[in-house]
């Protein structure tokens, strides 16, 4: 088996661009640094607090995925007892969907779920896809050779994503019954990174997704890919001498020891008139978190506080048309502020309902911000 780095394992900080600076979509996009949330602030009309009925043994990590199909929100936490958690909109629990084991309609893992036409798809490893309805009820399960670390349904068949790996032929395959294809061949020797979020983001007939240590967002659609926007992170780029190592663990060692640090892109959102990305630096054994808004053709660029400070920092997990959902740490909320103080506190001022944070107790569920945006 390949050895792969946890991305949650590299503590990372990211510079981004300052506040005023615009940049269109087509164009290298430039990262500097910003500590004000005020490029998002432009973009909230409002928020609400949807706080999860926490009950005892259905607790969901802070760290879980999260997505709806309006009227129910389902969490996908896969942590080492992998669980998937419905809850209605207005966060009462409803059921579990599936079980981790290795039995009949059971997930070992949860690589990636896809949320599509009321059925939950869960991606599992090995090699395992199960279909159920959104009640919990089993549909169907197959077993499909040559899953990866993620993957998706599109038109064309499915869509998985393998890594640099150490020396993959190719970073991404589509299985189709027409016959596989493979996308953006290479030859490097790199250590397979385990990523921390989805890969995938759809929107249309486009998907969407996220390349490991690389700075580009890619494009799938009717069977090719295309570079969509590629991020400039100057200094802080791995450059290319970090691809040209014989061996992966000497590349692995080259990154950790770059003196300014490394950037990598965690999480790519797209959807309506909206793109958000957010990407980490590691820099010094430091890990904060910063973010880019992209409304029409322009990019601007906030922060959102430190992780494992801020309730916002690090809490991004789906863009749904004119609302950007987080999903905030309970823990984190209970602070004599909430966590939500200094640069933060415009953005506490959007809360409709802020009545909810004093009910907030450390052991809860987390809460789901559903940022609307103008």
């Amino acid at each position: 088996m390949k050895s792969r780095i946890p991305l949650s394992a590299l503590p990372l900080l990211l510079l981004m661009m300052a506040c005023g600076q615009k940049t269109k979509v087509t164009d290298v996009v430039t990262l500097e640094r910003t500590d004000s949330p005020a490029a998002l602030l432009q973009a909230v009309q409002s928020i609400e607090l949807i706080p999860l009925e926490s009950r005892p043994g259905e607790i969901v990590g802070p760290a879980a995925e999260l997505d709806t199909d309006g009227s129910s929100w389902i969490l996908a936490d896969k942590r080492p007892e992998p669980a998937i958690f419905r809850f209605d909109a207005r966060g009462h629990f409803q059921n579990r969907i599936g079980h981790q084991g290795n039995g009949p309609g059971e997930y070992t893992t949860i690589q990636s779920t896809q949320l599509q036409d009321g059925r939950l798809t869960v991606f599992s490893m090995p090699d395992l896809i199960l279909h159920y309805s959104l009640d919990g009820t089993l549909l169907s399960q197959e077993n499909r050779e040559g899953l990866r670390l993620q993957s998706v349904c599109v038109h064309e068949g499915i869509l998985t994503y393998r890594g640099y790996g150490a020396g993959s032929p190719a970073r991404v395959d589509l299985l189709s019954e027409a016959g596989d294809k493979s996308f953006l061949e290479s030859d490097v020797k790199l250590i397979n990174m385990m990523p921390n979020g989805p890969i995938f983001t759809q929107e249309g007939p486009v998907t969407y997704f996220t390349d490991s240590y690389n700075p580009v967002i890619y494009a799938y659609e009717a069977g090719t890919v295309r570079p969509e926007v590629t991020f400039d992170f100057g200094k802080y780029a791995l450059g290319e001498r970090f691809y040209q190592f014989d061996d992966a663990f000497a590349a692995a060692e080259y990154m950790m020891s770059l003196p300014d640090g490394f950037a990598i892109i965690q999480r790519y959102l797209r959807g309506g008139d909206y793109q958000f990305m957010e990407a980490f630096i590691q820099q010094d054994m430091q890990t904060d978190a910063c973010y880019g808004i992209c409304r029409g053709r322009e990019w601007t660029w906030f922060s959102l506080g430190k992780p494992g400070e801020s309730p916002f920092a690090a809490s991004l997990r789906l863009l749904d048309g004119d609302r950007l959902c987080c999903l905030l740490d309970a823990g984190l909320l209970c602070s004599a502020d909430h966590g939500l103080g200094g640069p933060l506190a415009a953005l506490a001022g959007k809360i409709v309902n802020p009545e909810v944070l004093d009910g907030i107790q450390p052991d809860d569920n987390p809460v789901i911000a559903v940022i609307h945006l103008k």
